[in-house]
């Protein structure tokens, strides 16, 4: 644990320059996207140029900065002597490099289609020798467990770069306006693109400087035995790089050339980087890790078989990751007014205009009910696959919203595709616990009407359902065992706040499914695992009580159950209590009741209609859907998401939980999406 703890640090220091720092540097977009017209295809220019330097820092340091971490950490080896041999190999490769594309510079450009400006391959050739060789000293920080000075490099480059950046870019252009005289004798205001690739190189070079330290006191003598094998040891490094960074990069190096007319094929490569750059999130968290895990685990090769902590840190990793993810990742509930595309929409050049919530909704709604007719029948749809039951169930959920989506209330319409879900033949499943099991799959015979599957063997993953069972089960408690809920190791994340155990009156309602033992009904401390209830709705036990896989290699078995039959069931109701019409108090009643009867074993907890009224039916979604993804949207159709309506345990911030501004209802649209779509704009922020 003193290990994952230690990559946790370096991590996080590692993600002040790779996070932060890239997110200071991906600032620059809006700057570029500014400054140099979308017509004039400067920003395409500068996407073009960096894709092939991108590929050229991979070949210069061909798998070098891998090998070193190997060689270094290697019993045997003197890793002075290593350092060296990288240092002088990938040193010697970058300047042979360069005199190359100096000698052949105007044949280079031309073939590049820059044959007016050669010196854009020029800087950038300085720039991408400069960079391979500090590649090494950079891993060398890295070996020695020197991330506090690798971070503080990589940020003063970085905000040298955007000083620079806004220096030649910004204030330049206003001083030769305004004092022309100040400016004039270096600065050329159509040179733009130009000195974006300046700017890069003087901040390569100033960089060196930082370096001289760790550029002296040992021998720079060449052991060709020692080379030889550390070349043979990162060639398959370096193949497998070449073919990462092209799957990144290829798409911008040839898309001028796919354009009879180079100019416009440029503007659009300038469209599409911009728009692209959303994916640089992940990319900022992933490389802070890469940093840090190299000498980790190459650290570690000393100590024997570690396995079991390279799986750890890897479910950490992926876990993290996923969240990162998901920051990323938008629904209709929760991004209004956005762009989107269809088959009828040109492919290239295009900018799609911010189209309503009610256009939204339109084209969900003609799209579903075009399709139910085609879909397959509950009975012969293959499992995993939507059915006209999955559609109509959508298609319900739809209009269930449509007043919070269009300020039009669909009342009528939910009812009505609610019943035809129904008419599909579904029942619901005796025992609620099944539900969530590992047989589950068993259940799309009767409840559960669309499922994520989930397989140790075929679908491996340590998100989905893997992620919600091991979550909820304690790492610090020694009163909670993970072999009784199927998984080998608790993680420890998730735990109830105290609003929804309150809401089930005793223990004869048997969707009840806490852990309790030791730990507290309210969530004082977020950081202490003993406060609140694990739930434990979820396992990855089947039927017959047993253990279905190995969560410490495959995940677990348990399917995900995205729609079933009581969520329509109390959907129809709550339409129906809303005003909507194509059913009766009776049917209602029924529907109600034989969840109540699943839920207590017996008819003692039946309502009648007058019970069954909007309070009853929010209370009864959270009894019966909690931990299934659908709370936040019911609180925003019911209004209290934001508002003193609903109170919870540290909403606002606050333990008592307060009110908070309703713009939170919807989240803005990210500003990189701004900048790349002048149609969009945010509401309310």
């Amino acid at each position: 644990m003193a290990g994952l703890k230690s990559l946790a640090k370096d991590t996080a220091i590692y993600g002040l320059s790779s996070i932060v720092g890239r997110f200071l540097n991906y600032m620059l977009v809006p700057l570029y996207t500014a400054v140099l017209p979308a017509s004039s295809g400067g920003y395409g220019v500068v996407s073009n140029v960096y894709a092939f330097t991108a590929l050229m820092l991979v070949l210069l340091t061909f798998g070098m900065e891998t090998g070193f971490f190997r060689f270094a950490n290697k019993s045997g080896e003197d890793p002075m002597k290593v350092y060296a041999n990288s240092l002088l190999s990938v040193g010697g490769v970058s300047m042979i490099f360069v005199l190359l594309c100096l000698l052949f510079l105007q044949p280079i450009a031309n073939l590049l289609d820059y044959g007016n400006h050669p010196e854009f391959i020029a800087m950038m050739a300085m720039v991408v020798a400069l960079d391979s060789f500090q590649c090494i000293p950079f891993a060398y920080l890295r070996y020695k467990k020197r991330p506090i000075k690798f971070a503080a490099i990589k940020l003063l480059s970085i905000i040298g770069g955007i000083g620079l950046n806004l220096f030649f870019l910004l204030l330049c252009p206003w001083l030769n306006v305004h004092f022309p005289a100040t400016v004039s004798w270096f600065y050329d205001p159509d040179y733009l693109v130009g000195y974006i690739f300046i700017s890069n190189l003087i901040i390569s070079a100033v960089q060196m400087f930082f370096f001289i330290p760790e550029l002296r006191g040992f021998a720079y003598k060449l052991d060709k035995a020692l080379l030889k094998r550390m070349v043979v040891y990162s060639f398959p490094v370096l193949i497998l790089g070449l073919v990462g960074i092209l799957n990144q990069t290829v798409d911008k190096m040839i898309y001028p050339f796919l354009f009879e007319d180079r100019q416009e094929g440029l503007v659009q490569l300038g469209i599409y980087a911009a728009t692209s750059k959303i994916a640089m999130v992940m990319a900022m968290f992933t490389q802070a890790f890469r940093y840090a895990y190299e000498p980790f685990v190459f650290g570690k090769n000393r100590e024997g078989d570690n396995r079991k902590m390279y799986a750890a840190a890897m479910k950490y990793f992926l876990i993290f990751s996923l969240l990162a993810f998901l920051a990323v990742m938008f629904y209709l509930d929760l991004l209004r007014n956005i762009p989107f595309v269809t088959e009828n929409d040109p492919t290239v050049g295009y900018l799609p205009p911010r189209y309503t919530a009610a256009q939204v909704f339109s084209y969900i709604e003609s799209e579903l009910t075009s399709i139910t007719s085609d879909m397959l029948d509950r009975t012969n749809c293959p499992y995993g696959r939507a059915s006209r039951g999955a559609a109509y169930t959508l298609l319900a959920k739809l209009y269930l919203n449509a007043e919070v989506y269009i300020n039009t209330p669909k009342y009528t319409e939910c009812i009505s595709a609610c019943k035809e879900v129904i008419k599909q033949g579904y029942s619901l499943e005796d025992d609620y616990s099944k539900l969530f099991n590992a047989d589950n799959d068993k259940r799309t015979a009767n409840e559960i009407i669309f499922t994520l599957p989930v397989d140790a063997t075929h679908t491996v993953s340590w998100g989905s359902s893997t992620y919600i069972v091991c979550g909820a089960v304690s790492n610090t408690s020694d009163l909670q065992k993970p072999e009784d809920y199927g998984v080998k190791s608790g993680w420890g994340m998730f735990r109830v706040r105290g609003e929804i155990p309150s809401l089930f009156t005793g223990e004869e309602d048997k969707r009840a499914m806490f852990f309790t033992n030791g730990q507290t009904l309210n969530l004082d401390k977020i950081d202490d695992q003993s406060n609140g209830y694990f739930v434990e709705k979820w396992t990855n036990l089947t039927d017959a009580g047993e253990t279905a896989s190995n969560t410490a290699d495959g995940g677990v078995n348990t399917d995900y159950p995205l729609f079933r039959l009581a969520d329509v069931y109390l959907m129809i109701a709550e339409a129906f209590v809303r005003g909507g019409s194509g059913t009766t108090a009776t049917e209602v009643v029924g529907y109600i009741n034989q969840i109540q009867e699943r839920a207590y074993g017996d008819d003692s907890n039946n309502k009648n209609a007058s019970q069954i009224n909007l309070s009853f039916i929010l209370d009864e979604r959270a009894r019966e859907l909690y931990w299934e993804g659908h709370r936040r949207t019911d609180l925003i159709r019911y209004g209290v998401f934001t508002t003193n309506g609903y109170l919870w345990q540290w909403k606002g911030g606050v333990k008592e939980g307060t009110a908070v501004n309703s713009r939170y209802n919807i989240y803005p649209i990210p500003t990189t999406e701004l900048t790349a779509n002048p149609n969009l704009y945010n509401e309310n922020y």
